[in-house]
């Protein structure tokens, strides 16, 4: 049977399970993807005048030519301690070191979330959303050992 979206004319030329794939080895790479790009540029050396305002923060292990991806590291790390971008720079860097604060969301003293005086129309579910509303409210309702 045809997709309800492909033309009739053009079924027989359908890809057929068990058939010879119309193309084996995939699709061919892209040399000239943005991620390529950015991953060449970010490796190749930053020029001097890139590197004129960070010379002070390169240690001394770093070995010559600083790459752009180097530049930015330190670019950043310089921001995270200015007045200026110190607070939102710093909570940048750590975010991307240890991953966003976890948010919890509980109630007062972190119990449960008291809903009341909530109005739900449920003549706008589906049976199927009706089933799956009433075994959640039995989780959630469920006291806790």
């Amino acid at each position: 049977m045809a997709d309800k979206h492909q033309a009739k004319h053009l079924e027989k030329y359908k890809w057929k399970k068990g058939q010879k794939s119309p193309n084996p080895n995939g699709r061919p790479p892209n040399p000239l993807s943005l991620l390529t790009i950015r991953k060449e540029l970010l490796n190749s050396p930053a020029p001097e005048e890139i590197l004129k305002g960070l010379r002070q923060f390169i240690p001394p292990q770093w070995k010559e030519p600083i790459t752009w991806g180097q530049a930015m590291a330190l670019r950043d790390c310089s921001k995270a301690i200015s007045l200026k971008w110190g607070d939102k720079m710093a909570q940048f860097i750590g975010e991307q070191i240890d991953g966003k604060a976890p948010i919890q969301i509980s109630g007062p003293g972190g119990g449960p979330i008291a809903l009341t005086n909530q109005r739900v129309n449920l003549s706008k579910f589906t049976d199927e959303q009706l089933e799956q509303w009433q075994s959640l409210m039995e989780i959630a309702s469920e006291d806790e050992p």
